[in-house]
């Protein structure tokens, strides 16, 4: 391989970009801006993906996490050959300013197939992605409610489970939660689903703090998953039932909640006092009131 082959090679692979991940300076932003001027030249100007070059991932990668400003003006300034590929489409809309939105806009309406702009969005977008910043803003979700219908399932269930992380919990419910169609995340939908989905755990009574906790991460009270789980007990007749909703109470309940373990269909027998006896003393020990 001659010395100008391997140039190009390294340069359309784009491995050293790597180290702009722990290390950055003004003259990595010109580089940044000297690559994407040169990728003017390797690309055609067509809704192909065989136009993308190896490196546009950790070029686009890399741009995103500059600041707003630079971002803004070396995607205007390359928008010539940027627009055709979903790297920087993406990278646009993760950037969120008005000219960029309007930009973003205008390609996806001339783009003959607009879903593959939207290919791994939440992953580009930097999504439980290490070294990366993901989404901070909500605004960012916001950029991309015109485009939901273009998102994947997964992509779908990321956002979902962001803005669970995030507290963005009317946001989900409005945009969001109707559009779930993949992960365990969907059992939380309605109460009816998340009894279903006790009904499943039962007679095994496994994953229980598991299900207590992520029924609450997305966004119900305590009072209300406890009211999911005293309905789903009346109607059992098991002594195990009592058993497996007692570890749901201990987990992630207060001392008020104990008053579910008497409100059962359940018959008496020697085991259900000390349930019971020993609910409340974890109760006791985990909750002050």
């Amino acid at each position: 391989m001659d010395e100008q082959t391997e140039w190009k090679t390294s340069e359309e692979l784009g491995y050293w970009w790597q180290v702009g991940r722990y290390i950055w300076s003004d003259e990595l932003t010109e580089s940044l801006d000297e690559a994407l001027g040169r990728r003017s030249d390797r690309v055609e100007r067509a809704w192909d993906f065989n136009n993308e070059i190896s490196a546009d991932c950790i070029l686009s990668e890399r741009l995103v996490e500059l600041p707003t400003p630079t971002v803004e003006g070396l995607l205007i300034k390359h928008w010539d050959h940027l627009r055709f590929s979903f790297y920087y489409v993406q990278a646009a809309l993760y950037t969120v300013t008005p000219r960029l939105m309007e930009m973003v806009a205008q390609t996806v309406a001339r783009c003959p197939n607009p879903k593959s702009m939207f290919e791994l969005a939440t992953r580009h977008f930097g999504i439980r992605t290490k070294e990366r910043t993901g989404i901070v803003r909500i605004a960012q979700l916001q950029a991309l409610l015109p485009y939901l219908d273009h998102l994947s399932d997964l992509d779908v269930l990321n956002l979902w489970e962001t803005c669970n992380d995030h507290g963005w919990f009317e946001w989900r419910r409005q945009y969001l939660d109707s559009r779930l169609r993949i992960g365990r995340a969907k059992i939380y939908e309605n109460d009816n689903r998340a009894m279903a989905d006790l009904d499943d755990m039962f007679p095994k009574g496994l994953r229980t703090n598991h299900w207590a906790d992520e029924f609450l991460k997305t966004g119900t009270s305590v009072d209300h998953m406890m009211e999911v789980v005293q309905n789903w007990l009346s109607r059992q007749t098991d002594i195990r039932a009592l058993t497996m909703v007692a570890a749901i109470v201990a987990h992630a309940g207060q001392r008020r909640h104990i008053s579910i373990l008497s409100s059962h269909n359940i018959e008496a027998t020697d085991q259900t006092g000390p349930i019971i006896e020993d609910t409340l003393f974890a109760l006791k020990r985990r909750s002050p009131n």
